[in-house]
């Protein structure tokens, strides 16, 4: 089978993929949380013995706001402390498929014999891909510490006020804590369109916009690093901030006046 078939069986042959996944939860008096997840997935990418992964990752959650020695502070009504750890698997391989198996192409002309013509020549095979049948899942530990406030109150009083924001014109904007939640989280979904990912340090440059608080909540939402930064920097001191800080990427913004 040459190259050119191969390709073509690529396309006709339906992708297959089989997982199976369960999840276990526990909460005690909306206080201690715990939840166990566990998939066992399977993928045509890899030869049978290799073909199926278990992942599995677990998570805690202590709502420290609920303790009887916290509830008589007047600061904080709802604080959340959570942790996770996990491993997930990966089966893309660059596009193609199969890749246990071995393919065979078009190579040149062989010379063999003699006709009446002379030297005849026919048409050469070669290898074009060897086949790795030991090929499995690649897979990734994750961990995540982290805390839950506006969402939490979101869920919990939507309508609460959570800011107040005073534009340099005094126009003031009122926002919920479901809409900073609604917010943070199409924020932090741009984020993750751009590349943004956990770990990554951004430094922000948005000078006196509400949307700074959005940008805030949505890189927390994806486990980044946000730096702010006033907006008087100049092109030597961005690059300065870039060197020094090992910062992957700048959010502005800006208007012509």
């Amino acid at each position: 089978m040459n190259a050119q078939e191969n390709t073509v069986r690529d396309q006709e042959v339906a992708y297959r993929r089989l997982g199976i996944v369960g999840r276990v939860t526990y909460g005690y008096r909306d206080k201690y949380l715990a939840e166990v997840n566990a998939g066992y997935n399977g993928s045509e990418n890899f030869a049978p013995g290799n073909r199926f992964g278990f992942f599995p990752s677990a998570s805690v959650g202590w709502v420290f706001t609920e303790e009887d020695w916290f509830k008589s502070n007047k600061v904080l009504d709802y604080m959340k402390l959570r942790a996770s750890y996990g491993m997930v698997g990966n089966d893309n391989i660059g596009g193609e498929r199969f890749f246990y198996e071995s393919r065979w192409g078009g190579g040149g002309d062989a010379k063999f014999g003699i006709n009446k013509g002379g030297t005849g020549n026919g048409g050469g095979l070669k290898e074009v891909r060897n086949g790795n049948p030991g090929l499995t899942w690649e897979t990734a530990h994750k961990f995540n510490f982290g805390f839950d406030v506006v969402d939490e109150l979101a869920n919990k009083y939507p309508d609460k006020p959570a800011m107040i924001h005073l534009d340099k014109h005094k126009v003031e904007r009122h926002f919920t804590f479901k809409q900073m939640k609604v917010e943070s989280a199409r924020t932090a979904n741009y984020f993750k369109s751009l590349g943004i990912k956990k770990g990554d340090r951004v430094m922000l440059v948005l000078k006196r916009h509400y949307q700074f608080w959005f940008a805030m909540l949505g890189l927390n939402k994806l486990g980044a690093v946000a730096i702010p930064a006033t907006n008087q920097l100049q092109e030597h001191d961005f690059s300065y901030r870039f060197k020094a800080a090992f910062l992957g990427t700048s959010l502005t913004r800006r208007r012509n006046r």
